[in-house]
């Protein structure tokens, strides 16, 4: 008699869910938001502040993620808030000229909806996955979310050059419905019924973050994550220094978009050939090395088109496979079991998300300080400079105390 095989869930399946947070996150907020905002007038400055603001929902979505524990399978929430997200992000991106007000409200609300589609799926990885699948399946979740957001972003940079916003609107619609329902093909059991209730979760939200947060086993990999370790502040500040370097919004849109895009979709799916049975936490500080010299070869390199392509480009790859292995460290810091995953989750990913946000809050201030003549070569510089902080640190607890943690 024939044993049954279970049947899995492709790992680039949960790729393809975690699209419409790379739309509205990467695609939108990270890659061509900047260069429409300054399109429309607005300073450097305020741009960094308006990016920030908007980016601030991975930082706390962990206050109303654990939802998506409730009511539903995580599928049918992650396909749910994925069509949400896309529906406001788009009508906040076409009111973007004529109520810039109410575009950032709506854009907000979509950024907290994708959030949600994180939350859900991340869930579903560490609930469904086993532990090789989890050391692989970064890969595949950085490459939806980093490489086809960017690819999106590229897109609307292109059109914006000839089409207003209703248009960038639809294509933000329609690049986040299909993947969103994706979700529904996900192999997730029913979940078992049981008398726990939305409130108790938040009880268990706090011990998990006793337990998570607490813990010396898991402080160094959490120091790491809320490091500034290849955030992309430069990528998501440089499509407002167009005019400065020269460049033309079709070249921005290949350098931060299509080809960049396909560098961080490989870059990501680099982060793969680390041995599973390997600590990811040397990878990814590992990707800090490159991305400190891309960023800083930016900061001191001429003013023109050509540093701006150029240096997109190769940061788009070193942040590719920095959040590449930063999602094989979030799941290796979460470990195994425990009941409520979505919390845990989105409790490890928002403090890995913090640095995105204040990075690109310092950048726009450091610019700011410089002015008009080395403000632009500052938020490379700036950028830099904090990944080299990270690694000299790293290199120093690993001397004195990491490897012979690792070897005990």
């Amino acid at each position: 008699m024939e044993e049954k095989v279970e049947k899995r869930t492709p790992l680039w399946l949960y790729g393809l869910l975690d699209v419409p947070y790379g739309v509205v996150t990467t695609g939108l907020l990270s890659t061509s938001l900047s260069f429409l905002l300054r399109r429309s007038g607005m300073g450097v400055g305020d741009i960094a502040n308006t990016v920030a603001l908007l980016n601030l929902p991975i930082t706390f979505y962990y206050l109303y993620a654990p939802i998506v524990d409730f009511f539903f399978r995580r599928k049918i929430w992650a396909a749910l808030v994925g069509c949400g997200a896309g529906l406001f992000a788009g009508v906040g991106l076409w009111r973007l000229q004529s109520h810039p007000r109410q575009a950032v409200v709506l854009i907000f609300l979509g950024s907290a909806l994708a959030t949600m589609v994180s939350a859900a799926s991340g869930g579903m990885m560490a609930a469904l996955l086993t532990k090789a699948e989890k050391a692989n399946v970064g890969g595949w979740i950085q490459g939806g979310n980093l490489g086809v957001g960017s690819l999106v972003g590229g897109l609307l940079l292109w059109l914006a050059a000839t089409h207003g916003n209703g248009l960038l609107g639809a294509v933000i619609l329609a690049t986040c419905v299909p993947p969103a329902l994706s979700a529904l093909l996900v192999r997730e059991p029913h979940r078992e019924k049981t008398g726990d209730k939305l409130g108790a979760t938040f009880v268990d939200m706090g011990r998990e973050m006793a337990r998570t947060f607490f813990s010396w086993k898991n402080a160094p990999g959490l120091l790491v994550l809320v490091s500034p370790i290849g955030t992309g502040a430069m990528q998501q500040l440089m499509g407002g220094l167009t005019q400065e370097y020269h460049a033309s919004s079709t070249q921005l849109a290949f350098a931060n978009g299509w080809g960049g895009g396909v560098l961080t979709a490989i870059g990501s799916l680099c982060a793969i050939l680390w041995p599973v049975h390997l600590n990811r936490m040397i990878p990814y500080v590992g990707a800090a090395v490159f991305y400190a010299a891309v960023t800083g070869a930016v900061a001191i390199a001429p003013m023109q088109a050509s540093t701006l392509i150029v240096g997109l480009l190769l940061s788009n790859f070193a942040t590719g496979f920095a959040y590449g292995c930063y999602t094989g460290l979030v799941l290796q810091t979460l470990g195994e079991g425990g009941k409520r995953q979505s919390t845990k989750y989105t409790l490890i990913n928002a403090i890995g998300n913090f640095p995105i946000v204040y990075m690109a809050w310092l950048c726009g201030r450091v610019a700011v300080h410089f002015g008009p003549i080395l403000g632009p070569r500052s938020i490379a510089g700036f950028d830099a400079a904090m990944n080299l902080a990270v690694v000299v640190l790293f290199s120093v607890w690993w001397m004195a105390w990491g490897r012979r943690r690792a070897v005990a």
